[in-house]
């Protein structure tokens, strides 16, 4: 049985696909304001109607772990993918409703 076979798994997907979105939001954040406080992180991209588009381009890059966890023949992993974006599409409506 491959390495990847034993770890082929719904939350092998979900875990990285809840993750990245969130890490390349801090990653803009620490590009665009610099390395000063963080205690108003989420403040400042409520205020200012950013969280939503940030967490869509984020999003956008879980297309990469996609392609990586098929290009390895995980296709539960791949599942856990497109389920983390599904919940992350949902949020992101409700919060552009509310």
């Amino acid at each position: 049985m491959e390495l990847g076979m034993k770890r082929d798994h719904i939350l092998t997907g979900l875990v990285p696909g809840l993750i990245m979105p969130m890490l390349i939001g801090v990653g803009y954040y620490f590009y665009t304001f610099g390395f000063g406080s963080s205690e108003n992180y989420f403040d400042v991209f409520m205020r200012e109607e950013m969280l939503s588009p940030l967490l869509a381009i984020g999003c956008f890059f879980n297309l990469v772990i996609f392609f990586v966890m098929l290009r390895k023949y995980m296709e539960r992993s791949a599942q856990g993918v497109v389920m983390a974006t599904i919940l992350y599409g949902v949020w992101i409506i409700i919060m552009k409703m509310f």
